[in-house]
């Protein structure tokens, strides 16, 4: 069974193309972060390389695949089956997190991809963040995938796929998948991890459709805590003239050269922060993510305007592309505070 959860209509095509012999060469899954593209790729991969219909169950049943049980379901759930290969942003040297996908990276996949695959049916490689590739890369799995091996899968996973090659795009069967429902995860909460209704109806709510950011704050529970400190260090930073702001922005640009993702998580907290803000200036409190800070939102609403609201989620979301474009981090981020309207 696939464990991707709320992509219904995906799964169904892809357990047809299954049943019908007819998987393709190379899929393109497009939707935002965690929202399921990894666990979807690795359900292909492991579907692929079951061999659950030549092993009949306990009670001589076929199992439907992908099995989970199996040896190579088993060993590709764990990370540890030879023939299934995730390829994404590395570390360099001096233990930083590579800005692309490197041409060396895909030369060696086309290395590999040219030999037959050595423990399963299927060789499968996984490009997470795909959109990342740099020129050279995308023009070499360009070539890739205009004249594909045999008994290769390869399946590109894009938060923006509007950033990748269109030749790529175009030689790849897409799916786009789209924020799981809310009632979806927090239901998925409850029966997998036997998660309380109060908690569960929380992170579904905070998750925004991601549900795998749901299954990973379920299971750690100092997620929520984190991020109750980033929205008071938020509040704070509003709050602040602009001497504070340049510290915070430096030290955010500082921790951009370690850790790309804990900073755009970062920002993600501030426009969750001010459409908060604007959903109340606009008198949707019910709407509201976090409910618990809908005080300081009723206080805050009444000394900004809509326009300066308006600006402000602007002004993050500018700073995400910049960053995302490799932009100087420190004048970016010294920017955005500019932007940021004072609520004293």
């Amino acid at each position: 069974m696939f464990r991707t959860v709320g992509h219904d209509k995906a799964v169904r095509a892809l357990t047809r193309a299954l049943d019908n012999d007819g998987i393709a060469h190379a899929y393109l899954f497009a939707g935002p972060p965690q929202v399921g593209k990894m666990t979807l790729a690795m359900d292909i991969a492991r579907a692929v390389n079951c061999v659950a219909d030549e092993q009949p169950n306990m009670f001589g049943e076929v199992e439907p695949k992908p099995c989970i049980t199996c040896g190579p379901c088993d060993r590709i759930a764990r990370g540890l089956h030879t023939d299934v290969r995730v390829v994404g942003l590395g570390e360099d040297s001096r233990g930083r997190t590579q800005t692309l996908i490197s041409i060396d990276q895909v030369r060696e996949v086309q290395r590999e991809a040219s030999l037959r695959p050595s423990e399963g049916k299927y060789r499968v490689f996984v490009f997470d963040r795909a959109e990342y590739l740099s020129q050279g890369a995308a023009t070499a799995l360009l070539k890739t995938l205009e004249e594909p091996p045999d008994q290769v899968i390869f399946i590109l996973a894009a938060t923006d796929s509007d950033r990748m090659l269109p030749t790529i795009s175009s030689r790849c069967q897409t799916y786009k998948l789209r924020p799981v429902r809310q009632s979806v995860i927090a239901d998925h909460l409850r029966s997998e991890y036997e998660a309380e209704e109060e908690i569960a109806e929380e992170i579904a709510r905070l998750s925004e459709g991601r549900v795998g950011w749901a299954i990973s704050t379920v299971a750690d529970p100092s997620v929520l805590e984190a991020i109750e400190e980033k929205i008071t260090t938020v509040e704070s930073v509003v709050r602040a003239g602009l001497e504070t702001r340049f510290e915070y922005a430096e030290k955010l640009a500082r921790a951009f050269t370690r850790d790309r993702d804990a900073v755009r998580d970062e920002l993600a907290v501030w426009l969750e922060w001010w459409r908060d803000m604007m959903v109340v200036k606009a008198g949707l409190p019910r709407y509201v993510k976090h409910l618990a800070r809908l005080d300081t939102f009723q206080a805050g609403a009444a000394k900004v305007t809509v326009e300066e609201v308006a600006k402000a989620v602007s002004a993050v979301e500018e700073t995400g592309r910049r960053l995302d474009r490799n932009a100087n981090a420190r004048l970016a981020l010294d920017n955005m505070m500019l932007a940021m309207p004072r609520i004293r």
